[in-house]
């Protein structure tokens, strides 16, 4: 074979890449936002958070700092990145897991917890009232950027193998 100009790809062979490429994306964005995430962003001025200092001032203690990112941390490590507690169940079981380092916290404490929470915006309010669920926005967007990067790269990786499959086909 003669090298030549390089084969253009035909329209259809553009639009089935195109279409590979959103669908792989869109299957491997839902599979990597779903699994937990290995690593948490923590800024190192997050102490100076204005609605966690307003807690710790009202509660008289920095307490619910170390509660706040102990459940930071379990949700990032949840698949889904949330809790369940629309039934009571789902309380107990938050519960066991706040219970760290040798200090226990009751299903109550983890409801007064969350509920001071929501109240000072660091839980989305919608999904706790509607649905049961405890869900942190910062937690949401930090799963979806790492689910855009993963999801990019395997779309971009899976287009680039079926045009390289596509162009080899001619070649032969």
């Amino acid at each position: 074979m003669t090298r030549g100009k390089a084969r253009q790809l035909t329209e259809r062979e553009a639009q089935e890449l195109d279409d590979l490429y959103l669908s792989t994306y869109s299957e491997a964005y839902q599979e990597a936002f779903e699994k937990p995430l290995k690593y948490l962003h923590h800024d190192t001025d997050a102490h100076a958070d204005d609605e966690l200092r307003i807690m710790a001032a009202e509660l008289g203690s920095l307490e619910i700092y170390g509660q706040y990112w102990c459940l930071m941390e379990l949700l990032a490590q949840r698949k889904g990145h949330y809790y369940d507690v629309s039934q009571e169940r789902g309380w107990q079981f938050l519960a066991l897991d706040m219970s760290t380092c040798g200090v226990h916290m009751s299903a109550e404490q983890c409801k007064e917890l969350v509920s001071k929470l929501v109240e000072f915006n660091k839980l989305v309010g919608e999904s706790f009232h509607e649905e049961g669920h405890i869900v942190c926005e910062r937690i949401s967007r930090q799963a979806g950027r790492y689910a855009e990067e993963y999801a990019t790269a395997k779309a971009a990786g899976a287009k680039s193998a079926r045009k390289r499959q596509l162009l080899k086909e001619e070649d032969t």
